[in-house]
């Protein structure tokens, strides 16, 4: 793909931390402010069709603990790229280096992970659970696709084989944890 493959080529080279932290506050301003609040939009349109809502308090309740969650789920992601990467979520300053751990180890998809937490707490929040039920299955929808289409295919050209044995032994975004059997440690 050809897009896949641009973003391949762009991608070569360490960026500044100057340029790190402007992609970071880009890609915050657009994914955590601009996304949600279209999602919401959809969701009221949506709306005038079906609609379903909980008590506010038990939906307010729903709204923290996923808004923490996916909060923290992120914010891990993104320092894991920062520190080991030696980049960002943002394709302007991108990763240097394949992470496979940290969230990375649990699934291929973090960043989407704690995305789809955080649209689900902020339209409930500002909205019904209806709203955060809309903003998951758009956020689901048009990040999986972006990955699938896209992003793997870059990655499997930055990194190679690393990145195809990296796809094949992890989960693409709900996180496979695995308990020790019976007599094994960790």
């Amino acid at each position: 793909m050809k897009l896949a493959s641009y973003l391949a080529r762009i991608s070569k080279g360490e960026r500044s931390t100057l340029a790190k932290v402007a992609s970071l506050t880009l890609g915050i301003v657009f994914f955590l402010i601009l996304l949600p609040a279209l999602f919401i939009i959809t969701a009221n349109q949506l709306s005038r069709f079906i609609y379903f809502a909980l008590p506010r308090s038990l939906e307010h309740t729903l709204a923290i603990v996923s808004l923490i969650t996916g909060l923290l789920w992120l914010a891990w992601a993104a320092l894991e790229m920062w520190r080991t990467g030696r980049g960002t979520p943002a394709q302007t300053a991108p990763t240097q280096k394949l992470i496979t751990s940290g969230p990375y180890a649990a699934c291929r998809n973090p960043i989407e992970l704690g995305a789809l937490f955080y649209y689900f707490g902020i339209g409930t929040l500002f909205g019904s659970v209806w709203h955060g039920g809309v903003s998951v299955v758009l956020g689901a929808s048009i990040g999986s696709l972006y990955h699938w289409l896209i992003e793997e295919n870059e990655l499997e050209q930055r990194f190679g084989l690393a990145y195809t044995e990296y796809r094949a032994r992890t989960p693409f975004l709900l996180p496979r944890f695995r308990c020790p059997k019976k007599g094994q440690t960790r």
